[in-house]
């Protein structure tokens, strides 16, 4: 799903809307009692309102140099791997060179988590009146801190089957 413009003002609303409903685990209890957001324009008014036009951008620095570094990984495992193992693609099968990119996509998704975690964690916070991360060096810290290097790859696998499948 890295194709997505990350950092846009849609990806963050529909970030925001998609984990918010009554009930979710990354909504704290507090947050639920006072209404959450119901529909994709209801979490891009609450943005609006609380936030302003930055809150949409809330995770775009993370989220270019995510989508850059994955790019660059995935691209540059491809095409070298290409090189080095199928000399002659006209002669290599369709499914080995299927299973090579989804072998390279799955490690750029496995290497690159971290950083996803982050953007999401940013841009889950536009519209919060209670903002928990200042900013990417505050995320990273506090993530680290209260949860150490498994708190970077919480759902990592679902990611990584879900960007293969």
């Amino acid at each position: 799903q890295q194709e997505r413009a990350q950092g846009s003002p849609h990806v963050c609303s529909s970030t925001r809307w998609s984990s918010s409903g009554p009930g979710s685990r990354l909504m704290s209890a507090k947050a639920n009692r006072s209404g959450s957001s119901s529909t994709p324009s209801t979490a891009f008014s609450k943005i609006a309102v609380n936030d302003g036009i930055v809150g949409f951008y809330r995770g775009i620095g993370i989220s270019l140099l995510l989508t850059t570094c994955y790019r660059s990984t995935y691209f540059g495992l491809f095409n070298m791997g290409k090189e080095r193992f199928f000399p002659d693609t006209k002669k290599t099968g369709f499914l080995v060179m299927w299973a090579f990119g989804t072998f390279t996509t799955a490690i750029g998704n496995f290497v690159f988590y971290p950083l996803d975690t982050i953007r999401r964690r940013l841009m889950m916070q536009a519209g919060r009146s209670d903002v928990l991360y200042a900013g990417t060096t505050d995320c990273i810290k506090k993530i680290y801190a209260k949860e150490g290097t498994r708190g970077f790859f919480k759902g990592v696998v679902p990611n990584v089957i879900r960007s293969v499948g």
